[in-house]
């Protein structure tokens, strides 16, 4: 899940939010705090993971935290 973060930030990489591509990613401590929630849900592509969406509900209301897909 961090490298799909890293190659998120790329596309911004030449945009007035250039911060993106160089803020790192989650570190493993906080990728994990998502599990205690009802996320994250991983996009796979042939078996490999492309992108994942970590969130979590409330009552009949869900909050996305964060949405990265892999740029490649």
């Amino acid at each position: 899940m961090q490298q799909i973060e890293l190659s998120a930030g790329e596309p911004f990489r030449d945009t007035d939010l250039a911060w993106v591509a160089d803020d790192p990613p989650p570190s493993f401590e906080a990728l994990q705090a998502h599990l205690g929630h009802d996320a994250p849900w991983v996009i796979a592509q042939n078996d490999q993971p492309v992108g994942y969406l970590a969130g979590e509900t409330h009552g009949e209301l869900a909050v996305i935290h964060q949405v990265s897909i892999h740029h490649g």
